[in-house]
């Protein structure tokens, strides 16, 4: 693991706090392990099987050895050590609670399913199911919200078998939520699928006799490890290391931050409201307050910004550059090496003087990418000082077109998937100056607001204060707005209706429209 994923692996256990693992054949303790051999099932109440009673009479009368009864009776192989799992995960600071459901307990843990950070579920939860019917319907309940959300929403579900052929029972799964929600998640490998933010993966129990499924065949104590570093797969990043980190330490103050918002305030949060002149003004004023205070504490905080300083800005150019990626970030496929002014110079810089370059590119390459170390000098020097005032020759390349390399390129030579750089570049200037709208409230009018009129297809954009936005009268009022025009090279804005749209805006001012609106009352 590189010293960038160690990082992040210590950063996200850090955030986790809570797993939830339903299994109907859970136990505690080694007394109570429901392995029984065939002839004593036949011995049982009818009422003792998958999900029923432990009867640890029997069980201590057995003189059987545990894999001799797991060979016997193949409803030892789904069995589930919880006791094992819990501690593993409380060694590593996570609160694990291990359900054994009957029937009809199931329906009663979707609330806690949704809370859970990490959530693990046996195929089988109902007696004589074969087709996951339960654990299906239980996926769907996690991840289910608008499309939207369900895009947006990190999650990772573990599906712990003793089942055998897991690839099928995975396909299943598959199937299920094409019908049911209409999302297609795709097939990384035999035991994984993924939909945007989601993941769900399955494993096999130790128990588990399938030959085909040996590569995910883990023990309860190797589980834990292997879910951790799935989720730190499935995160890490600098940005994701970021954020994560700063809902940490958003929730190790938790108390903190109640200890500050308590019950004494409301009197004067109350005076205060009555005596405004817009009552409802009161409700941003404290909810702004709430809003400075969590800033307060994640500016207090170190680990927020040593997780995106240099140090771990070279940690993840080192995790992320292999020979190849640093050849696309300095040539860029259409570096010319001809000019042997621009040559000296790079060779001064690498310490290749010696070097001759009158051979092909492609051992030109290799001589420069034989010097790791001063690729990365250089790299640093980018993001410590900025690609404007860095004189490296090897950056003043051409781009596809010919043109002189430009900063607005530089994406593409840093992103793994150089196709989808441009549309991460838009995402992040949507996010960086479009407030994101989850589910409430509706939108409202402001400064800054973007509108569009559907019967012309136009956009506009508000200029009001954000004062007088906020105190409009109960009959029409009148808005200013600025037009934005589709404008794919000199664009200043970008907004998210249906595909990426970039609008330039019309400054002057005979531009300016006005439209009169009427206060929306009650939910409208």
């Amino acid at each position: 693991m590189s010293e960038f994923m160690i990082k992040s692996k210590e950063i996200i256990t850090n955030f986790l706090q809570t797993v939830v693992i339903i299994d109907d054949e859970a136990y505690l303790d080694e007394a109570c392990n429901n392995s029984l051999t065939s002839q004593e099932l036949e011995e049982l109440p009818s009422d003792v099987g998958r999900g029923g009673m432990i009867v640890s009479e029997q069980l201590e009368s057995s003189e059987e050895s545990p894999v001799e009864s797991q060979e016997e009776n193949p409803e030892a192989r789904h069995t589930l050590n919880a006791k094992a799992l819990t501690d593993k995960f409380a060694e590593i600071g996570l609160l694990c609670t291990a359900l054994r459901p009957d029937d009809g307990d199931i329906d009663k843990y979707q609330k806690i399913l949704k809370k859970a950070d990490i959530v693990i579920l046996d195929w089988k939860l109902r007696i004589g199911e074969s087709d996951g019917s339960t654990v299906k319907g239980l996926i769907k309940e996690i991840i289910q919200d608008s499309n939207e959300d369900m895009k947006k929403s990190l999650r990772s579900i573990v599906i712990y078998s003793g089942e055998d052929d897991l690839e099928s029972k995975l396909d299943l799964v598959k199937t299920y939520l094409q019908t049911e929600l209409s999302i297609t998640p795709s097939s990384v490998d035999r035991y994984i699928l993924k939909y945007e933010k989601l993941q769900i993966k399955i494993y096999a129990k130790e128990v588990q006799r399938g030959v085909q499924d040996v590569d995910v065949k883990l023990n309860e104590v190797d589980l834990v490890d292997t879910i951790i570093d799935d989720f730190v797969s499935q995160v890490a990043g600098l940005v994701p290391n970021m954020a994560i980190a700063s809902l940490t330490q958003i929730r190790n103050n938790t108390h903190k931050i109640l200890g500050v918002f308590s019950k004494e305030l409301d009197a004067a949060y109350l005076s205060h409201r009555a005596l405004l002149p817009n009552t409802l003004d009161a409700e941003s004023f404290i909810s702004d307050i709430f809003i400075s205070e969590l800033q307060s504490i994640l500016e207090d905080s170190e680990i927020v910004n040593s997780v995106i300083n240099i140090e771990q800005i070279m940690s993840w150019i080192n995790h992320e550059f292999d020979e190849e990626r640093l050849r696309i970030f300095f040539f860029n496929g259409a570096y010319n090496l001809s000019d042997e002014a621009k040559n000296n110079i790079i060779k001064a810089k690498l310490g290749l003087r010696n070097d001759n370059w009158d051979g092909d590119i492609e051992s030109i390459e290799n001589s420069v990418l034989s010097k790791k170390e001063k690729l990365y000098e250089v790299i640093k020097k980018i993001f410590e000082k900025g690609f404007e005032k860095i004189n490296c020759q090897l950056l003043k390349g051409k781009d596809e077109q010919g043109k002189d390399l430009e900063p607005r390129h530089f994406t593409k030579y840093l992103y793994s998937n150089p196709e989808n750089a441009l549309h991460m570049e838009e995402k992040l200037s949507i996010l960086s100056s479009m407030q994101t709208k989850y589910t409430k409230p509706l939108p409202y009018m402001t400064l800054g607001t973007v509108i569009k009129d559907q019967t012309a297809s136009c956009y506009f954009l508000c200029i009001v204060p954000r004062c007088d936005a906020a105190r409009v009268g109960s009959g029409n009022t009148s808005f200013l707005f600025l037009p934005l025009t589709l404008d794919d090279e000199n664009f200043e804005l970008i907004v998210q209706d249906g595909n990426h749209k970039k609008f330039s805006i019309e400054y002057k001012i005979k531009k300016l429209i006005t439209i009169n609106l009427k206060k929306a009352t009650g939910n409208n």
